[in-house]
This record gives structure tokens, sequence and C-alpha cells, in this order.
């Protein structure tokens, strides 16, 4: 008798178990939501499949409270896509709500365009602006600040780094600082020592990336203050693109987006990666778009695509600007060329010439 109430009491606790994990029609799975994403550029990508088990499970929790339910219905239900799933389910909690908005948000352009919510949050900028670094000693004494003039490079560049302290207080430290130039983390290049900026608190040192020493990849200069025994390090990259702007544009309206074409003389085949910032005349700000492609040796027009319908959003009238470009070779690293500025302005076409239908992807060269 013992037995069978042994295996009575195992079986029960096993039923109510299952009942507690089971996931109701109305909450996603924990996977689901432990998992998502935090950059949101991939969320229209990868969020939805993540989302597809809570989706499943919903669809299973309808099946048990409605028994009538026609097979149909649910086979229905399978073979939508996951965003359909979504959409299809009646009490939605609020990260499905927030799934389907960001959906709205990153589907509303095409994939190679992308909107600028201000000049701040330029990508294409940002990526080439050099970052400061700070580091507190361990007794929390004293702040070590460090920075380069750039992030990328060309050969027979002049590369310029900047160091200097404060203590606890904020007052600048008298001291000197020394430098190792390290490359791909393995060969050690070349020592510097820092000499004082005049009229500032601030010390520097530089070096010139003759083609002879230095190839291309990435370097970290690791700067160290052996009084305070501080130590920080930036990284920079060198590159040889092998491809130039020649500095020509052209603009045209295609399908009801903005094309503008692009003059680059390409010295290597290889591939290579643009991207461009458009701007209105007044210097506000409209979105980004890019294109990838292999390049034979010679001169090509690339064209430069924006949606007609993320113009018409940003509510500003023609004639607009090429801000940025940034061209680059596809290489480990990437291989940047100097980010360039045209300031390239458009005809003053109609608003009407655009068109609010999303646009089909961008022609291949």
């Amino acid at each position: 008798m013992s037995k069978y109430k042994k295996t009575i009491g195992a079986v029960c606790a096993a039923l109510i178990i299952a009942y507690i994990a089971w996931p109701s029609a109305n909450t996603p799975s924990a996977s689901a939501i432990t998992i998502l994403p935090t950059d949101k550029s991939t969320a229209s990508n990868t969020v939805f499949s993540t989302i597809q088990s809570s989706s499943s499970n919903a669809s299973i929790g309808s099946k048990l409270t409605h028994k009538d339910e026609q097979p149909t219905t649910n086979q229905a239900f399978k073979e939508l896509s996951p965003i359909e799933r979504i959409r299809a389910i009646q009490d939605k909690t609020p990260l499905h709500q927030s799934l389907l908005d960001d959906h709205q948000q990153f589907t509303r352009y095409p994939s190679y365009n992308k909107a600028i919510a201000s000049s701040s949050k330029d990508p294409i900028t940002s990526r080439y602006e050099a970052y400061e670094r700070n580091t507190l000693s361990k007794d929390k004494r004293y702040t070590l600040t460090i920075q380069a003039d750039k992030r990328f490079y060309l050969n027979d560049e002049v590369a310029t780094f900047y160091a200097s302290m404060k203590d606890q207080h904020g007052n600048s430290v008298s001291t000197h600082f020394a430098a190792q130039v390290i490359f791909e983390e393995q060969r050690n290049i070349t020592q510097l020592d820092f000499s004082p900026v005049p009229g500032t608190d601030i010390q520097s040192a530089s070096l010139t990336l003759d083609a002879a020493t230095y190839a291309e990849g990435i370097y970290k200069v690791l700067i160290v203050n052996q009084a305070n025994e501080l130590a920080d390090a930036v990284t920079f990259t060198l590159s040889r693109p092998h491809a130039i702007l020649t500095g020509e544009y052209r603009d045209q309206i295609v399908g009801g987006k903005l094309r503008i074409l692009a003059e680059v003389e390409v010295a290597q085949k290889n591939r290579y990666y643009l991207e461009a910032s458009l701007y209105s005349s007044t210097e506000d700000p409209i979105g980004t778009t890019q294109f990838s492609a292999e390049l034979n040796a010679g001169t090509h027009w690339v064209p430069l695509d924006f949606s007609g319908l993320m113009i018409l959003d940003s509510g500003e009238p023609a004639p607009f600007v090429l801000r940025s470009l940034s061209l680059a070779k596809v290489a480990m690293p990437i291989q940047r060329a100097p980010l360039a500025s045209p300031h390239y302005a458009t005809a003053p076409y109609d608003l009407t010439e655009f068109s609010r239908e999303e646009p089909l992807e961008q022609d291949s060269l």
C-alpha cells in the first residue's frame, strides 16, 4: 500500500509542477524575455523568432480554454509569420505591443535606410569621432585622461595622442607620461615620450605612420604614468582602402526615391562599403543610406538611395544636401578612408515627385 501512495504522490507532484510551469495564453515564455537583444537595430531580425515560442504557447492556451475550436483555425495560426502571430493575439502584453511598435519603426523604410533623429545622433560622423578615456587610481586620488586625435589614419599621416592627470579635487597634476605602440596585440613597434602642450595642462606625443614601418591593421597605444601607477590604452586603425571619392556627384529621382550617384576611383579590386547622410539645406538631418558591392579597378558611379517616404516623413523641402560620406574597404579590420563632407546639394525637387510607398531594394551596380 505504501508503494502505491508513493507512486500517486509522485504523479501529483509532477502534475502540480507542470501546471505551475505551463505558460498562460497572455504570458510570454521566460526564454523570450531573457534573450531579447539590447541593440534595437537587430530587433526586427531576431526578436520575433524568439517570441515565436510565446505565440505558440498562447495558441496552446487558447486551445485548452476553447475546446470547441476547429483544428483548421489552429493550423492557420501556425502558418502565420511570427509578427502576424503577435498581431493575432487578442490580449496583448506590453511586450507584444512593444515588439509590434519596433517592427513598424524598423520596417518603415528599406533596410539600407535609417532616419536620423538629430545631428548629434548621426551614426556616420559619430563613428569617426575620437573618444576620451578616463581611469581612476586604486586609491581614488588621481584620474588619468587619454585620447587620440583620430580613430582612423592613412599611411604618412601624423597620429597624435594626449594625456593629462587630475587629483580628486580636479586640480591638474604635474607628472610625466610614456607610451608603447603595439601592433595587433602582439608586436611592440616603438615607444613614445610625452611633452607639455603650451598653454594647457595636457601632454602630447606624435608619430608619423610611414608605410615602411606601419602596416594596415589595429594599433594600441598603452600610456603609462609610473609615478601614480596608472595606465590605460587607446586604439586606432591604419587603413589602406585602395579607393577614393573623386568629388563628383549627380542626383535624380528613381522610382519615387532620391538617388545620388558618387564617383569612386578604385585602385584594387575588392568589396567596398559606402555610407552617406542626407540633410536639408538648413542642416536638419533626414537619414542615412548604405551600399556595398564588389568593384573592379577603375572608375565607378555608385548609387546612394534615400527612401521617398523617409524624405516626406522629415517634412524638409528640397534641395537636399549630401553631408557626410564614408568609403571603406571590406576587410578585417575594416579599412576606412577619411570622412568626406561633400555638402553636395541636389536639384530643388517638388516633394510630390517622391513616393510614400515602400521602394524596392537598392539596385545593384
